[in-house]
């Protein structure tokens, strides 16, 4: 108790909400790169083949000038979210607990159910990702990319479920080499490219000699004035290129940079709130820097795949053609950076083989990091009572095994959906951070206009003017965003669109009603007033089961008269097998002073007698509290649970919904083969088998009484 105690003062019991889950500066630092790494491997080919369907073999400009579009885009909004994380509103929850307190109930449900959504969404994307540039290596699984998908997925989930920490420190030893080293590859291949591009020495891709045949509408740029159904490819360029924003909330939210714990302090810094504002601005200028070292990685490699001539398509085997003709299913298109760096490094195939390594592996991370993280959230949202109050607990095996599940499950649906395909993927991916993201620029202008109007100091005035400007303009960017999206998708897998848009409805409804029920039950079992608490049972009555004379009714029989109850008595049922008449028998040759009461079953059934007669207690005295006391095996094995009777479950089932009854369960343990358990010989008889039952109490009170017998200090 002194240990409880102490710890208890110190600050909490036990380990944090995050104990479990990687942590540390150099583990956040490593997962912040991963994630603002990552977009470099599927950005370019979603705004490749975009630009390819909408200009055709003249795709290069567009794709290039659509994407430093999107890099403009993406360091405001960052500057912008990174607001959130700095004013203590989205540590550990990127961004959902503005958005409640600022702007209500149902847009913190959108949010909620677009974080959600966004990190199935997120382990699809990394998975199908990692799978596409694993063909490249091994061409025979191309076919395949749902099922390795999936098992990467799968794989990932029982790897972070498997060891706890040990996981998390091989998490973040595998995070230290393969993102610098995934950074210095992609950067060699990129300083490589363009140096031979200045010298004129650049080779050509072995995609380039093939022909694109754009979709209709395509070809913008020769048609004179464009129309409006030529308009939205070129914003569908637009859109895929903001794929971007999607490295924003894993950098900057939930306490990213710096490793934060949920609730360790009270502004959920990791140092107890002793937060400076160098560290922010340390903080800042490292995610700003992540960003902006992906997206000119991005910028650069659709710059050298249109200069190699490289070809990106959705639709290869319809869109490529090789003299005129379509290529067919049996062509294997390979990704834009592995094309670049076969095309720059001809000479030296380890270096495209590195980048497939390490872009794999920085995939796999960025997934496994999704599947630590989502707990943290879960946390959140139990809290608001949005999902189970047992997803407060993120720390619990059950609760990672949970949002394990559930993320693996709608990953899995995606890809199905999907067919595995990452540009399919993109656009609802794109859709779920616009929608949170802009809800949280929202929701910061709000609480800016909160605080502007109970600040009276002139300095904070004009800085929150400008925070609110500045996330003004952020909602802009990432609305506009929302808006161009929606406006594509009829040309664009619209049903994948629909069906996100759908299961964002379905998810706010299900945590809409969840919460509905805990107000409910709150309301139910609230208080109103301190006279409920003197209320007491006029007496307290005990029942005890037994099906025959053994260790089990002994042991229940002890516990419930330890309890000191008004009256005790047994309750037994007739089966006709002579099963009764035998324990009445027995029961009379011991002495036993407890009544023993024989309920007939003329239907053969343990459960309706022994609820019809509780509940003719309680009619008899409606005032007296009834505790059934239940003896059962606790057993280790599952194979145990089938062969002893399950009747004591089905029993406190039945009766725990009689009103005025209490349920208390009396264990049994069984010995372990090779194992003396706590019953049987030496280990569990009478005394020892009580000891172990009786409360503190009647044990202390049980030795007492045992000193005086034997004449020692009482």
């Amino acid at each position: 108790m002194r240990d409880t105690a102490d710890r208890g003062r110190r600050g909490r019991l036990g380990a944090g909400p995050s104990a479990w889950a990687p942590a540390g500066a150099s583990w956040s630092r490593s997962w912040a790169g991963a994630a603002a790494l990552s977009v470099t491997a599927y950005v370019p080919d979603a705004v490749l083949a975009a630009a390819a369907a909408a200009a055709g073999a003249a795709a290069s400009g567009l794709a290039t000038g659509a994407v430093l579009v999107c890099v403009v885009l993406l360091l405001l909004v960052a500057v912008s979210y990174r607001q959130t994380a700095r004013e203590g509103q989205g540590v550990g929850d990127l961004g959902y607990g503005v958005v409640a307190s600022s702007l209500g109930t149902w847009p913190g449900l959108v949010t909620a159910a677009a974080l959600l959504t966004c990190h199935a969404l997120a382990l699809a994307v990394c998975t199908a990702t990692a799978a596409s540039y694993l063909a490249v290596t091994v061409p025979r699984l191309a076919p395949a990319t749902v099922q390795v998908a999936a098992v990467g997925a799968a794989a990932l989930g029982l790897a972070v479920l498997g060891a706890d920490r040990q996981v998390g420190r091989g998490l973040s030893r595998l995070a230290r080499v393969c993102v610098p080293a995934y950074a210095v590859v992609l950067g060699a291949v990129v300083v490589a490219g363009l140096a031979q591009d200045l010298t004129g020495s650049l080779g050509r891709a072995d995609s380039a000699v093939l022909e694109v045949l754009p979709e209709t509408g395509g070809q913008h740029g020769q048609q004179g004035l464009p129309s409006l159904a030529a308009l939205l490819p070129v914003m569908g360029v637009l859109v895929s290129g903001s794929a971007v924003l999607t490295g924003v909330g894993p950098v900057f939210g939930g306490g990213c940079l710096r490793g934060d714990r949920p609730g360790s302090g009270p502004d959920g810094s990791r140092r107890g709130g002793r937060d400076t504002a160098q560290d922010t601005r340390r903080d800042t200028v490292s995610g700003l820097v992540l960003l902006a070292t992906g997206a000119a990685l991005v910028v650069v490699i659709v710059y050298l795949a249109g200069t190699v001539g490289a070809r990106v398509v959705e639709d290869p085997a319809g869109q490529l053609l090789r003299d005129d003709l379509p290529v067919g299913e049996g062509y294997h298109q390979l990704p834009a950076s592995v094309q670049v760096a076969r095309a720059v490094f001809a000479d030296a195939p380890l270096v495209p083989f590195l980048v497939v390594v390490t872009t794999v592996a920085v995939m796999l991370l960025v997934g496994a990091t999704v599947l630590t993280r989502l707990p943290v959230l879960a946390a959140v949202l139990g809290r608001d009572h949005l999902l189970p109050h047992r997803m407060c607990q993120p720390g619990d095996r059950r609760v990672r095994l949970w949002c394990a599940a559930m993320a693996w499950l709608g990953a899995v649906v995606l890809l199905v959906v999907a067919r595995g395909s990452v540009a399919r993927l993109l656009p609802p991916y794109v859709l779920t951070t616009s929608v949170y993201l802009t809800l949280v620029q929202v929701g910061m202008m709000r609480h800016w206009s909160y605080g502007l109007a109970r600040a009276t100091d002139p300095r904070a005035r004009q800085r929150m003017r400008r925070s609110r400007a500045l996330n003004a303009a952020g909602a802009a960017a990432t609305g506009t965003v929302l808006v161009g999206l929606l406006s594509t998708w009829p040309t664009r897998d619209a049903w994948i669109v629909l069906a996100v848009l759908a299961l964002l409805a379905a998810v706010c409804l299900i945590m809409r009603v969840t919460s509905l029920y805990y107000r409910r039950v709150s309301a139910e079992t609230s208080l109103n007033g301190l006279q409920d608490v003197e209320v007491l049972p006029a007496q307290v009555r005990a029942v005890v089961l037994a099906s025959r004379f053994h260790q089990l009714t002994v042991r229940a029989l002890t516990y419930a008269r330890s309890t000191h109850p008004a009256s005790v008595e047994v309750l037994t049922v007739d089966m006709g097998d002579g099963s009764a008449e035998r324990l009445v028998e027995t029961w009379e040759e011991a002495g036993v002073a407890v009544p023993l009461t024989v309920l007939g079953s003329p239907t053969l059934e343990v459960v309706p007698p022994v609820v019809s007669y509780i509940r003719s207690l309680r009619s008899d005295a409606p005032q007296d509290l009834v505790v059934v006391f239940l003896p059962e095996h606790l057993v280790s094995h599952w194979w145990e649970r089938v062969l002893l009777s399950s009747t004591t479950t089905r029993l406190g089932a039945a009766m725990r919904r009689v009103p005025g009854v209490v349920v208390a369960s009396v264990p049994w343990r069984l010995a372990t083969p090779g194992q003396p358990g706590r019953g049987g010989p030496g280990g569990q008889g009478a005394a020892g088998g009580v000891e172990d039952v009786m409360d503190a109490d009647v044990a202390a009170r049980r030795a007492s009484r045992r000193r005086r017998g034997q004449g020692g200090p009482g």
